[in-house]
């Protein structure tokens, strides 16, 4: 359950990609990459990642316990009932606290940790300070806030990302617009789209280990208050 904010953080880490060649983990490769993290904003755009995450995540929440139950082939009809009833009650607490957690970590901290641990595996120094002067520019910084927006509406009406991407189009500039697409189409561009597989693999197994513990905690309060309130109720 606590991986429904992991794609979110991606988006903002893992946008561009190269060949991997282990760079050298001196003092200017680590200003380096400290530079890549702020470049990142993610004091101020954290608290709406989860947010925008949070409001999806009660229906995910709520998918994951029933596809948990349908494996459960001994339960009777009326205890599936019952179960299916308590699930759709718990999930929103679940969600809730789920959200509560991943605010009350330090993301800048953590994200600092994954890009020292994975980025010089996949990035030069000339590369990393090159993406970080283009996360810098208001044009991207632009796309990210856009990017927030379009989460929070799809995630609040459920009208697919593309359609609400396309109506915030125009607040693009003809410049802003070719600075972007000359970004896109360099060769530092042109390899995050062979490579984003492999980094997005990396981010999200060194997310899945530093989010386990305090998600494993939810999950097993959670399964407690489940079993009993099924109890309850028979």
């Amino acid at each position: 359950m606590g991986a429904f904010l992991k794609v979110a953080v991606v988006f903002f880490i893992s946008s561009i990609l190269s060949i991997a060649h282990a760079e050298a983990q001196n003092d200017e490769m680590k200003n380096a990459l400290r530079r890549l993290v702020i470049s990142q904003k993610l004091e101020r755009n954290w608290p709406m990642m989860v947010e925008n995450a949070a409001l999806s995540a009660v229906k995910g929440v709520q998918q994951g316990a029933l596809d948990a139950l349908a494996k459960r082939e001994n339960l009777s009809i009326e205890t599936t009932a019952k179960a299916k009833e308590i699930i759709t009650e718990l999930s929103p607490q679940i969600a809730k606290e789920i959200a509560d957690y991943h605010l009350s970590l330090d993301a800048v901290s953590m994200m600092q940790d994954m890009v020292e641990a994975i980025y010089p595996k996949y990035f030069s120094l000339s590369e990393i300070v090159y993406m970080t002067n283009f996360y810098e520019s208001s044009a991207f910084q632009k796309t990210v806030n856009i990017g927030l927006m379009v989460g929070k509406e799809h995630a609040r009406t459920g009208e697919a990302k593309d359609a609400v991407w396309a109506r915030y189009s125009g607040k693009y500039t003809e410049q802003e617009k070719k600075f972007m697409d000359d970004f896109r189409n360099s060769n530092l561009g042109k390899k995050q789209v062979l490579m984003a597989d492999r980094l997005k693999a990396d981010c999200m197994k060194f997310l899945d280990d530093r989010f386990k513990q305090g998600s494993d905690k939810i999950v097993l309060k959670y399964a407690e208050v489940f079993a009993r309130k099924l109890r309850e109720e028979r």
